[in-house]
């Protein structure tokens, strides 16, 4: 140990710090340009990754930066120097490469540094290893620095809680402009660290005017005798327009007040509701990486994700965003989105990582799926079933129609003895197609043509045809309309549908791309989903099924061609799944470009919301009132979403979340 008198202090600061090869860290309640600056330029000499430059300084109070001033604190950051604000400290030091140090009584100030007959009259010990007291000063020097006595003055560093502070919600004066709408933040409380997000922000010119009509104080902005001056009519327009141009150039003075609300309190084992309001004054921060991820990857009860399934990421970070497929899959999911928006291939991407949870049932009206997922998954893990165009009955008055349509109007309709017993003929068919599929026992279905040419001609032959002849002419009427299949594929079309549920791929598609006749289409639909229902109910194995172009299904009342009624096999089941399918393993997507057209009861039972961009006004409404917890911000974000852009929201989720889809 060596004493230093206030000659020395200054040239052995200089001498410790040229030697310094590792670190320095210094430790002074005010620092002032000058003397301070010749060390900063030994140090920027050695700036790089590896070498460590730390500094503490006191911000007790205002008066402390104002010693301490807005230059000395470029300088340390352009030296790559950390900055940590300490309220108490007092202690005066320099410490370099664990083996040397001085401490003394000077601030790194030109009168702590100069002589004693140009400052103040100073005094400081110089340490040197192997002293066990400089291996005591650095451990000092990183207690000071904990977060109970310091805080750092980090980069992501945005800006400071003000008055009033709520435990919901609070407002941020932001000293970043890269600060916007949607960022996550995160602070800390008396309970712990705290992530929020901004809602809105607005700029204030406080050397511009504000609106005197609303009745508040403005002292803070322009005068208001210069607003009457300015903006009077009885001066020259132009005049004005001028006289603004140059208050606003003169007196430009900006500053951004940003609105944010409380999401959680970070917990180690969950996270938690916020119980006090945060405290005003509070620094906040640009949220880490970290905090988001442990944001996202937790549910809506705030534990973490049992089942996490990646959806994308962050739109103005690489930080990934996860649903929770054991909430979003059993609770049911709805996707919405216009044309061009991204819908339909998230969706797929989606369908591809869920099939390694349960069993995915495609239905799909186009015949867009199979070749798409085929591509994410290994061989063997996808199947395809395509139906053939043929007429499936869901009642004996869309035969009669047919039969109608063909040139026989009194087959099967009307009061003679022949109709009674024909239009019995075609319900026993009917329901024979329905046992077959849906029935325990094993029975074979006809082919329509058989059932129409076993019909009883007699007194409707006015023609005096023989009953081969008229049979022939209904048949060949329809195969020539219809095609061949539409009349001989009944067998073919049952038995796809009972195997359908006993595949064993991860994925299996329902191609109806080719059936023609929306009403065989959703009766095929509703067919499979009941039969879906069934082997639920049955085994309890994890499925999934997933409606594409959900309004085609599952109408609401007054929209497309299938029927809104109870008519509607495929509506009535999806109702039930809907509502019940969750007890029995059963999980539903529905998938949407117009959610008003989709049956009100069904979307009111999808719990988990993915919704790109939507223009709609009748959508709109209909999605305002099923995210109506979510906030009047969610609605008005999505006529504004980017392609391949999307807000997540609902049980699977732990807040909305705005996402790109990679």
């Amino acid at each position: 140990m060596r004493f230093l008198t206030s000659n020395e202090i200054h040239g052995k600061l200089k001498e410790v710090v040229s030697q310094a090869q590792k670190s320095v860290l210094v430790a002074s309640a005010w620092i002032k340009g000058g003397l301070f600056d010749e060390i900063l330029d030994i140090v920027k000499e050695k700036r790089s990754e590896e070498f460590r430059f730390e500094v503490v300084l006191r911000t007790s109070e205002f008066s402390d930066l104002q010693i301490t001033d807005e230059e000395v604190i470029k300088n340390i950051k352009e030296a790559g120097g950390r900055i940590y604000m300490c309220r108490r400290l007092h202690a005066k030091f320099l410490l370099a490469d664990s083996k040397s140090a001085v401490v003394g009584s000077s601030n790194f100030t030109n009168s702590g540094l100069s002589d004693m007959t140009l400052g103040n009259i100073e005094a400081a010990v110089y340490y040197e290893s192997p002293e066990e007291e400089v291996k005591r000063l650095e451990e000092y020097f990183e207690e000071i620095k904990k977060e109970n006595h310091s805080e750092e003055l980090k980069e992501d560093l945005i800006g400071f809680v003000i008055n009033p502070a709520r435990i919901q919600e609070f407002e941020i004066v932001l000293l970043e402009q890269n600060v916007y709408s949607e960022d996550y933040v995160e602070l800390g409380s008396n309970e712990g660290r705290v992530l929020a997000q901004i809602l809105d922000i607005q700029s204030y010119d406080m050397g511009f005017f504000a609106n005197p009509f609303k009745g508040n104080n403005f002292d803070i902005f322009a005068p208001i005798q210069d607003f009457k001056t300015v903006f009077s009519d009885k001066n020259d327009k132009n005049w004005r327009k001028a006289a603004s141009f140059a208050y606003k150039n003169g007196n430009g003075n900006t500053v951004r007040i940003a609105r944010a609300k409380v999401l959680c309190l970070v917990k180690e084992k969950a996270l938690e509701s916020l119980r006090a309001p945060i405290e005003v004054g509070s620094a906040v921060y640009k949220a880490s990486d970290t905090a988001l991820e442990r944001l996202l990857r937790s549910n809506i009860s705030g534990e973490r994700m049992r089942y996490p399934v990646k959806v994308g990421k962050l739109l103005s970070k690489s930080v990934e965003v996860f649903v929770d497929a054991d909430q979003a899959l059993t609770k049911h999911t709805i996707i919405v989105g216009s044309t061009g928006s991204g819908k339909s291939y998230f969706t797929k991407l989606f369908l591809s990582r869920v099939a390694e949870l349960r069993q995915v049932f495609v239905f799909d009206p186009h015949g867009e799926y199979y070749e798409e997922l085929a591509k994410r998954l290994e061989v063997g893990a996808i199947r395809e079933l395509c139906f053939e165009d043929v007429f499936l009955p869901n009642d004996q008055e869309s035969i009669v129609s047919l039969i109608k349509e063909a040139g026989y109007p009194n087959l099967a309709s009307g009061n003679s003895n022949n109709a009674k017993e024909n239009n019995s003929i075609l319900s026993k068919y009917v329901s024979e197609i329905r046992q077959a599929v849906l029935g325990d026992a094993i029975s074979e279905v006809r082919q329509l043509e058989d059932v129409l040419r076993g019909l009883k001609f007699g007194e409707v032959n006015e023609s005096n045809e023989s009953n081969e002849s008229n049979e022939s002419n209904i048949v060949n009427y329809i195969k020539t309309a219809y095609g061949e299949h539409y009349i001989k594929g009944q067998k073919e079309t049952v038995e796809n549908i009972k195997n359908a549920v006993g595949l064993e791929s991860k994925i299996v598609v329902i191609n109806l791309k080719k059936i023609s006749s929306a009403e065989t289409r959703v009766y095929v639909a509703g067919l499979l989903m009941k039969k879906l229902f069934m082997a639920c109910k049955k085994d309890g194995k994890p499925r999934l099924l997933v409606l594409e172009e959900a309004h085609n299904f599952a109408p609401e009342r007054g929209y497309g061609d299938a029927s809104s009624g109870e008519n509607n096999l495929a509506l009535v089941s999806a109702r039930a799944i809907a509502s019940e399918g969750r007890k029995f393993n059963l999980g539903m997507v529905v998938i949407t470009q117009r959610p008003a057209q989709v049956s009100k009861y069904v979307i009111s039972q999808m719990n988990t919301q993915v919704i790109f961009r939507t223009f709609n006004e009748n959508d709109l409404d209909t999605l305002a009132t099923l995210l109506e917890y979510a906030g009047e911000g969610v609605i008005r974000l999505l006529t504004a979403l980017d392609t391949g852009s999307a807000v997540i929201t609902g049980v699977g989720v732990r807040m909305p979340t705005v996402f790109r889809v990679e």
